[in-house]
């Protein structure tokens, strides 16, 4: 090889070790040097992932074509891992229950609902805000295997029968769409119409028209526990706790007669929770 030659490959040989070790160095630094983490304001919370939550709306009709909504939101993750142990299955116990930041803001600004029209092809964004009557107050909403957070809303008008309508909450940890429920203008006459008043009325907080709804339940239906019931609440919530009590002791009364599947949601189990605390209360009094 020419002396020229080898004095060339000899000088680029020189000019790239320089480069190569610098190479090496960068990759070296990157490997082990720490990741820079994401901005994260004082005070603010990891975002739980987008799929641990759900939401969930169920109608509530009421007199008048008027309607009420209920909206929940709870944890899958923390729902299922209560029916596994129930199972006596494996639980992942190192998922810690999800929390976010609420206020009334996310329950007014941030929960959008959408409606389907009977013959439309999509969804479309609700027309006409939905009165917040009553949600959930804590700052911080924990999501545990029994934890649900809730809010009430009246439906605004123009809905039709037929149409469906269904809530969006976007927040900075994720999206979730709700089931879908539809519009249907009660038919059902008699006992399950009242029964339906009975549960708006109570939802509203609205304890005089719940007393006299079940007041028309017992005089429709005086074998059947329900009207006593919803009797029972109605006065106790009003203050009267002697007779809400004689109302709650017919109730059970007639529950441990029929044994029955009964069709209010609440299990007997506050029935009794009433009773004693009623017992407790009517005792002191002079």
């Amino acid at each position: 090889m020419p002396q020229a030659e080898r004095s060339r490959r000899r000088l680029a040989w020189i000019l790239a070790v320089p480069v190569l070790a610098t190479a090496v160095w960068l990759g070296v630094h990157l490997l082990t040097s720490p990741q820079p983490q994401p901005h994260q304001e004082p005070g603010k919370t990891e975002p739980p992932a987008a799929e641990a939550l759900s939401v969930s709306i169920r109608l509530i009709p009421g007199p008048d074509a008027a309607f009420l909504l209920e909206l929940r939101l709870f944890s899958r993750h923390a729902v299922n891992v209560v029916g596994k142990r129930k199972r006596g299955h494996a639980v992942d116990e190192s998922r810690q229950p999800v929390s976010m930041d609420v206020d009334r803001s996310m329950w007014k600004e941030k929960i959008r609902f959408q409606v389907r029209k009977k013959d439309a092809a999509r969804f479309e964004p609700l027309f006409g805000e939905l009165e917040l009557v009553r949600a959930s107050q804590e700052k911080k909403a924990v999501f545990g295997p029994t934890t649900r957070h809730q809010a009430l809303y009246r439906l605004p008008g123009g809905l039709a029968s037929g149409d469906r309508l269904r809530a969006v909450l976007t927040t900075v940890h994720g999206q979730w769409i709700s089931n879908t429920m539809t519009i249907l203008q009660p038919s059902a006459k008699g006992r399950e119409e009242i029964l339906s008043l009975l549960r708006y009325w109570l939802l509203l907080q609205d304890y005089q028209r719940l007393g006299k709804a079940a007041d028309k339940l017992i005089a429709l239906h005086p074998q059947e526990s329900d009207g006593y019931w919803y009797k029972g609440l109605a006065l106790e919530k009003s203050g009267q706790a002697q007779q809400a009590l004689s109302y709650y002791l017919k109730t059970k009364e007639l529950y441990e007669k029929s044994r029955l599947e009964q069709s209010w949601q609440e299990p007997p189990v506050l029935l009794w929770q009433r009773i004693r605390d009623l017992e407790k209360q009517v005792g002191k009094s002079p």
